[in-house]
């Protein structure tokens, strides 16, 4: 018989006992089994192991390009399909600000699908204007019918409900007479937009989806031109020194959404080069050629070129790197009044990834994540989709995911240590409510002196609330706003704050969201009111429409 304090594994036992234990455990039918050797380290790093793994990894979820780089140094969210950097691991919010006030951030925002749209210029036109709002100028605009200029519209769905906004820009005319039309679709808006697509007459144009064929990032700073200026050599330089002149000004100083085709080098071949203090000139503001935004950035024989080469292999020989060129197209990023948020969106083959932003990260440029992005559009007092448009799908859905999450972890509380928003007499305290508050609304989107009486009457009569997208701050400090914070006028909620947060470049806090048209008028805003959902104090607030 064992005794109690004697060990149930037969190897413990003294070896001269260990015959009869194990005799013993064969009959009670406890005997262990032999556990398998576990693989080195070395054997499960294998090529053939990891592709396997990274695949089964990838279920439910896809990886950018840049996955691997980030995994190290971000963490990481699964949003919109897709595997994210959320946020990186140090303390970076005031330097990511810093860096994109003085110097230069990248964020990798390759989730975002391109649409091809080919056909004839007329027809494709007509189509975008029965999917467009109205409201919006037009693709066949002079602006960007050359190619030279990227654009922004709204897509709307058969009722004329907005869906989601889009980029755009044309690829410049050539010898055939088919034009093609480029859109860069959110992934939250990608199956709205493909049902309203859907939804018109498409007779004589083409649509394909582009996903996971390019990459898209974007460098955002002063000084983006010249950390491009560090990694980019055209193969054949031109006569114009169009590639020195446009990234050695800010790129403030350049026309809104400019674009630049150019045929470069592999960048690794000036990567471990010492960086160059490049001196640019902020106040040069630089007259611009429609004939610098010709490219042939998806010219199929050079991709041939670049998938068999293998050029992600860090082994690659440098005669290998000195012969592949690669098609890149630069767009420039509008600011705010005060230039802030300005830079360049680089658009590359999605084999170019890893070698692209790896050479930009060595180039001085700043890696952020999904929050630093996003704060970045907040501080240029700009609207961030699909967080900040209540009236689509794609708000709706993330504020039913957000909602889940945060009321799951006020019912882990114990009652004594919730907040009671009963008390606080807050309606919903996990999701604006919307619909429950305002019935049915319409969000404005012109400029505010195009709303005239007669508007007002039509929207009255139909009772229809009017909401307009605005910004709050507060004078005083010590306050820190909040989302979902509610705007009260005399009494009653007229309002909700979709994005708030402390504003580095104003020094207090601010908040953006949207407010009935009613506040602006007979000078109503000077009396408005802000309080947050877990407060019961009411705080003055400035307000400003954001048209």
């Amino acid at each position: 018989m064992r005794r109690r304090a004697m060990s149930h594994n037969p190897y413990l036992v003294s070896a001269k006992h260990r015959p009869r234990a194990f005799r013993e455990m064969k009959k009670s039918g406890s005997l262990p089994q032999k556990s398998k050797k576990s693989k080195y380290r070395t054997q499960k790093r294998r090529i053939n192991r990891l592709d396997r793994d990274y695949t089964k990894r990838q279920e439910g979820k896809l990886w950018l390009p840049t996955h691997i780089w980030h995994a190290k140094r971000f963490h990481m969210i699964n949003k919109w399909g897709y595997r994210i950097a959320k946020t990186t691991t140090n303390k970076g919010a005031r330097a990511a600000y810093r860096g994109s006030k003085n110097e230069s951030v990248l964020y990798d925002s390759s989730y975002l699908i391109p649409i091809q749209i080919s056909g004839e210029e007329d027809k494709i036109i007509s189509f975008m204007r029965g999917v467009s709002s109205s409201e919006c100028r037009s693709v066949g605009n002079f602006l960007y019918i050359n190619g030279t200029r990227e654009g922004e519209i709204s897509i709307c769905d058969i009722d004329g409900n907005l869906v989601c906004p889009v980029k755009f820009f044309w690829k410049p005319k050539s010898q055939q007479s088919d034009r093609i039309l480029f859109l860069w679709i959110h992934p939250s808006s990608l199956n709205d937009v493909r049902e309203t697509l859907d939804c018109f007459d498409s007779d004589g144009i083409k649509i394909s989806y582009k996903d996971r064929e390019f990459s898209r990032f974007e460098l955002i700073g002063p000084k983006s031109g010249k950390v491009l200026r560090n990694i980019l050599s055209e193969v054949e330089s031109s006569q114009d020194m169009r590639l020195e002149k446009c990234l050695s000004v800010r790129p403030s100083s350049l026309p809104s959404g400019a674009i630049l085709g150019l045929t470069v080098h592999d960048p690794r071949i000036k990567r471990n080069t010492r960086k160059r203090n490049i001196k640019s000139n902020p106040r040069h503001f630089l007259n611009w050629s429609e004939e610098w935004s010709q490219s042939s950035w998806d010219s199929p024989e050079h991709i041939m070129q670049l998938q068999q080469k293998n050029i992600n292999d860090p082994d690659t020989p440098i005669s290998d790197l000195e012969s592949s060129i690669s098609q890149v197209l630069l767009v420039q990023i509008p600011g705010n009044n005060n230039s802030y948020g300005s830079g360049w969106a680089i658009h590359i083959h999605h084999s170019w990834s890893m070698a692209f932003w790896t050479s930009l990260v060595y180039a001085g440029g700043r890696a952020i994540g999904l929050d630093e992005h996003r704060h970045i559009h907040f501080e240029k007092g700009r609207l961030y989709f699909p967080f900040d448009y209540p009236s689509t799908k794609a708000y709706k859905n993330e504020a039913a995911f957000t909602s889940s999450i945060l009321e799951e972890l006020w019912l882990k509380k114990p009652k004594s240590k919730r907040v009671n928003y009963e008390k606080l007499n807050i309606l919903s305290p996990f999701q604006i409510p919307w619909d429950i508050q305002f019935g049915p609304y319409e969000v404005w989107s012109k400029p505010l002196g195009e709303l005239d009486e007669a508007t007002k009457e039509e929207l009255q009569n139909s009772a229809t609330r009017l909401l307009i997208p605005v910004l709050y701050w507060l004078d005083n400090g010590g306050t820190l706003l909040k989302e979902m914070a509610r705007i009260y006028l005399k009494g009653e909620v007229v309002g909700f704050v979709t994005s708030a947060a402390y504003s580095f470049q104003y020094g207090k806090c601010k908040g953006v969201g949207y407010c009935c048209s009613t506040v602006f008028d007979n000078n109503n805003f000077q009396n408005v009111k802000i309080r947050n959902i877990t407060s019961q104090f009411y705080h003055d607030v400035n307000i400003q429409p954001i048209l």
